[in-house]
């Protein structure tokens, strides 16, 4: 071997710095990249979670109200005390289930608002069903 053909081992050691730093730090800024994208899908993944749960609750209420109005108005046509049993059932349900309806909508004041009115129509109308069953 001829040894001015061979490779000077600093220009060898800079050529190797050279050619690794750039690919080094791509890959590092893709795995921070990667990372923030998990953790922001995994967040978004758990809002869609708490949607579904705020849906599902709010349509268990309406239909327990739905099965509180057929069990009056069932009574009210026959006056068979047996079709009272879905607003019976249903009237301790409807109170506790808008207060855990509105703890979970306790961070959005729009959604909160909505969850008192419904509340307040909710009142009106067990008002209105007593007057009637009675």
């Amino acid at each position: 071997m001829n040894p001015a053909a061979a490779a000077d081992p600093g220009d060898f050691q800079r050529l190797l710095r050279g050619n690794t730093r750039l690919p080094l730090i791509g890959g590092v800024i893709g795995a921070a990249v990667f990372v923030a994208l998990i953790v922001y899908l995994l967040s978004v993944i758990g809002w869609v979670e708490h949607s579904d749960r705020v849906s599902r609750s709010a349509a268990e209420i309406q239909r327990r109200m739905i099965d509180m109005e057929t069990g009056m108005r069932g009574y009210v046509i026959t006056g068979d005390e047996t079709f009272l049993e879905p607003y019976e059932r249903a009237l301790p349900f409807i109170g506790s289930e808008l207060d855990k309806l509105r703890s979970k909508v306790a961070d959005n004041a729009r959604q909160t608002e909505r969850v008192d009115r419904i509340r307040a129509l909710s009142n009106a109308w067990q008002g209105f069903a007593r007057e009637v069953i009675e």
